[in-house]
């Protein structure tokens, strides 16, 4: 009968001041020899103690529901009762986090991701809520077995960012799917097949966000102990930077042989000994530049001082021959700088409908005088609604029906703030571009909010139930003078609560 190992660690890294990270460890024994172990990981998400809270009732709930849904198989345990079983627990767990946040309004908002894996035999089911990972070392090479439900993986899965692009994003850390973030939740859930010598990682982004995966590959490769390979992986984390708690569960299928010693970096296939750069040190990264490039730099700079030695007027050349070079027509004068809003400050209005005209859910655009595109859900064609509310003809492009609409719609005001609606929760939740939750909007007053668009005056315009509604932004913000680039321009001090989606 195949073997089990493990090691597990937390770690509260080197920046955050609280650990709202949470593993737990179910022995053979405990399960009641139905199962040769589970293994869990929880990041919890939410201000005060939420995420704490979150992540404990997380792994408190999992093991309890799992040990409940194998008695019931009466000792006869088959690979898809487990994959059911650890479903089932998620999906309980989520219900248990998400009735405790809307009993307490200090909790309220607070979620957490979920990695967990039930083993037995050759046979492990693999759930998986958020962007907490478990990932399969075998053969020397490392995969990841679970996909990150946030938001720049779901445009890296859309072709529309690299991997790269996602890890910089200021949207990194915005997560789709967590526990408890709605009163339901649907957990990816798979059996995955083990052969001797296999090890089965998981982690919080802690680690995956800190280290890159040949450097944790080239850990778990060179060490065989399951806990000392947890050790090297927090230090690694903590090395790279330590900007989040760090979750580590380090799990070992049967006989295990190290394929290369810990100080051979050349065994390893495209191995990277560099930790992903923090965002401290790429600030201070400088980027030599090759003689042909201080080459060309010095040779813009003598060209610039001759055009303006050569006149201090604007010349243009004509187009015909002889080339005559005559003064040039002044630039007429600039405007004055208008005031700029913080979009970021803004508080808004009730919503109101706009149009009573059917509408889909998705999807919804503004343009620069006032007026919106949508498209029919009848017909299918897009039409525009003025800033009057009433639609100025259909036009002759006709989409193809509607798939089954999103769970969360977003965009995004020329400052880099970020909207997403939220169904399940009845609201739309507003970002900072570094995605800390800077409010909630339309809260107890949207039905089920779907696409979203924004105007140059900072109002939201949204489909809510196939009605467009709009919640004009109320002149609540403090206007400045200067340029939106103006390093100088001082917005007023926020609120800001910590968003239950955002960690």
């Amino acid at each position: 009968m195949p073997t089990f190992t493990y090691g597990a660690r937390t770690d509260v890294g080197r920046v955050r001041k609280k650990n709202q990270d949470c593993l737990a460890v179910v022995s053979q024994e405990a399960l009641g020899g139905r199962a040769d172990g589970l293994f869990m990981v929880a990041d919890g998400m939410g201000g005060h103690a939420g995420g704490e809270i979150a992540s404990r009732v997380a792994v408190e709930t999992v093991p309890a529901v799992v040990m409940e849904e194998l008695a019931r198989c009466n000792g006869h345990v088959p690979p898809d009762a487990m994959s059911g079983a650890l479903r089932e627990a998620m999906s309980a767990a989520n219900e248990a986090v998400w009735k405790q946040g809307r009993a307490n309004p200090e909790l309220r908002g607070m979620g957490t991701t979920c990695v967990a894996i039930l083993a037995r035999g050759a046979t492990a089911a693999v759930g998986n809520v958020g962007d907490s990972r478990a990932y399969l070392l075998r053969g020397g090479r490392l995969r990841q077995l679970t996909a990150d439900h946030s938001l720049v993986q779901e445009q890296v899965r859309a072709g529309g960012m690299t991997a790269d692009e996602a890890r910089e994003s200021r949207f990194r850390n915005v997560i789709t799917r967590g526990i408890g973030l709605a009163g339901s939740v649907a957990p990816d859930v798979e059996l995955v097949e083990l052969e001797e010598g296999d090890t089965l990682l998981l982690c919080s982004d802690g680690l995956s966000g800190m280290v890159r995966d040949a450097e944790i590959a080239r850990i778990l490769q060179a060490t065989p102990d399951a806990q000392e390979a947890c050790d090297l992986l927090v230090d690694a984390a903590n090395r790279g930077g330590g900007e989040d708690n760090i979750s580590v569960v380090v799990v070992r299928h049967g006989e295990f042989s190290p394929i290369i010693e810990l100080d051979d970096l050349e065994a390893v296939e495209g191995y990277d000994p560099i930790p992903y750069p923090t965002r401290a040190a790429a600030r201070r990264a400088i980027s030599p530049l090759n003689p042909l490039a201080l080459v060309l730099i010095g040779l813009a700079c003598i060209l610039s001082g001759l055009l303006i030695y050569v006149g201090r007027e604007t010349y243009e050349t004509a187009s015909g021959w002889p080339p005559i070079r005559h003064k040039a027509p002044l630039a007429p004068p600039k405007s004055p700088v208008q005031p700029v809003i913080d979009l970021a400050g803004l508080s808004y209005d009730d919503p109101a409908v706009v149009s009573q005209k059917p509408v889909r859910s998705a999807p919804l655009a503004c343009d620069s005088q006032g007026g919106l595109y949508a498209v029919t859900k009848q017909t299918g064609t897009i039409v525009r609604i003025g800033a009057d509310g009433k639609a100025s003809g259909d036009f002759p492009t006709k989409l193809p029906p509607a798939s089954i609409d999103l769970p969360a719609q977003w965009a995004a005001d020329p400052q880099g703030n970020l909207y997403v609606s939220f169904q399940a929760d009845h609201v739309i939740r507003k970002y900072t571009p570094a995605g800390t939750r800077i409010g909630e909007i339309g809260k107890d007053s949207l039905i089920a909010p779907g696409a979203v668009a924004l105007d140059a005056k900072g109002n939201i315009y949204v489909v809510d139930e196939n009605v467009i509604k709009v919640l004009k932004a109320l002149p609540a913000a403090v206007p400045t003078t200067k340029r939106p680039n103006d390093p100088t321009t001082q917005r007023p001090a926020l609120s800001v609560e910590d968003s239950h989606a955002t960690r």
